[in-house]
């Protein structure tokens, strides 16, 4: 859900990624209770627009269980825009607009997503990274309005130039944390990025 990629890159591009997310829930089975593990998985393609703009195609695939507050079974479907302000005030803070809506592929359920973040470059000697703090507001249209809040970490690895040439392609790995209501989500995303 988060646009880190335009915290790094300046130009025109496109964007390929993967997360998934995961959690754990006791369940009641067989007369006993069980720790069973879930995750929510998501593949992304996006369009990048001057470092400042983010056109998001995804695609979203769901366990069994009811988590994540979507409610079925299987395939998910969404278009959402990211907008950054960067570097607007003495501390070197970046800002973000997003919007995300979701549909499963049989439009009996939908969420719309609204977020809004703040986001600080790391001091680091190895590869840039950020810390990045998102607050998000979801629609549902089984339920009311509620919030949640996700922390990532974006670390960007630029591939090594050839013949002194810089590269095109570059390399971002994003560990999460969200925290919706009790639930606690862990995700990780790996993205390949390509600038023009």
């Amino acid at each position: 859900m988060t646009a880190n990629e335009l915290l790094f890159l300046d130009n025109y591009g496109v964007t390929i990624g993967y997360r998934v997310y995961g959690d754990t829930e006791i369940i009641f089975e067989d007369d006993e209770y069980k720790r069973v593990f879930f995750s929510f998985n998501e593949i992304k393609c996006s369009v990048l627009i001057k470092g400042k703009h983010r056109i998001n195609f995804n695609y979203y695939n769901k366990s069994d269980i009811d988590s994540f507050n979507f409610p079925l079974k299987g395939d998910y479907f969404s278009l959402g825009t990211d907008h950054f302000i960067k570097n607007k005030t003495s501390l070197n803070l970046n800002f973000n607009l997003s919007f995300k809506y979701i549909s499963d592929k049989n439009n009996i359920f939908s969420k719309s997503i609204m977020g809004f973040g703040v986001s600080r470059e790391n001091e680091s000697a190895d590869f840039p990274s950020f810390s990045k703090l998102t607050v998000y507001f979801q629609k549902p249209s089984n339920n009311k309005i509620s919030y949640f809040i996700q922390f990532d970490y974006p670390v960007h690895i630029q591939v090594l130039p050839k013949d002194n040439t810089p590269s095109n392609q570059s390399y971002m790995f994003v560990p999460s944390i969200m925290l919706d209501g009790k639930d606690v989500y862990f995700s990780t995303e790996f993205s390949i990025s390509h600038v023009f």
